[in-house]
């Protein structure tokens, strides 16, 4: 991966993220976000969601053309979610109902910058055969419904996502990065997130070259017959 084109998908995810964090927890900020949208992504967001079918894309559509008529208040944007709350299901917060007028934008660019990064690192360490990528989740959160955390894992291929795998693990949130062995049974992380500005694809590639035997000797502690006898070999390393 070359430095130059990492180092300007790192501050946009990490720029996102905080401005993410920043408006999902202040609705006036988030309100004063909206309201100075430029006018470009206001008539793309207009145009999108006018005839769009369902309850969340309704308020959407309205909440935009309150933009631009400049009608839009808190009160308002807190009446639009309590009015349909019933409907929104997960959707948890004001935020979560309008945050696409905030990351879609470049959404579909973090998005091809995590795949990007993701598959360089397993190919750099060479781990494409023994591991698998998740799926690479954007500011659009695992389902659709706003996240603060920008990421992707890498684990071991035996597991059948990486919910139950040690995962080298890398995420933008609020600010910061994270890049480090995560254990998912334990919740634990190897590393603490760090700012930035110091933060190389080196650093990175060092860090998860000291830690990928971790996830390459984590196999499922349940398994098909078939594969308990190797799994057992290669836990013992006698499956070489």
């Amino acid at each position: 991966m070359q430095e130059l084109s990492f180092q300007s998908g790192l501050k946009l995810i990490t720029e996102k993220s905080q401005l993410v964090y920043q408006l999902r927890n202040n609705n006036e900020l988030l309100l004063e976000y909206l309201k100075n949208l430029p006018q470009e992504i206001l008539e793309g967001l207009i145009n999108k969601y006018k005839d769009s079918i369902g309850a969340v894309n309704a308020v959407r559509y309205e909440v935009a053309k309150d933009i631009r008529s400049k009608t839009l208040t808190l009160e308002k944007l807190e009446t639009y979610y309590k009015a349909n709350k019933g409907a929104f299901g997960s959707y948890k917060d004001v935020y979560s109902l309008i945050y696409t007028f905030i990351i879609d934008d470049d959404n579909g660019t973090i998005k091809a910058f995590l795949s990007q990064l993701a598959k360089g690192l397993q190919i750099d360490l060479q781990i494409v055969n023994e591991t698998k990528i998740s799926k690479v989740c954007t500011f659009a959160g695992p389902r659709n419904t706003g996240g603060e955390h920008a990421w992707f894992a890498l684990y071991n291929k035996d597991h059948v996502n990486q919910q139950s795998a040690k995962q080298l693990f890398f995420s933008g949130y609020n600010g910061k990065v994270e890049y480090s062995l995560y254990d998912r049974k334990t919740d634990l992380h190897s590393k603490e997130p760090v700012s930035p500005e110091n933060v190389t694809y080196q650093n990175i590639l060092n860090s998860f070259q000291l830690e990928k035997e971790e996830i390459l000797k984590d196999f499922p502690m349940i398994l098909e017959p078939s594969k308990i006898g190797v799994n057992i070999l290669r836990g013992l390393g006698l499956n070489d």
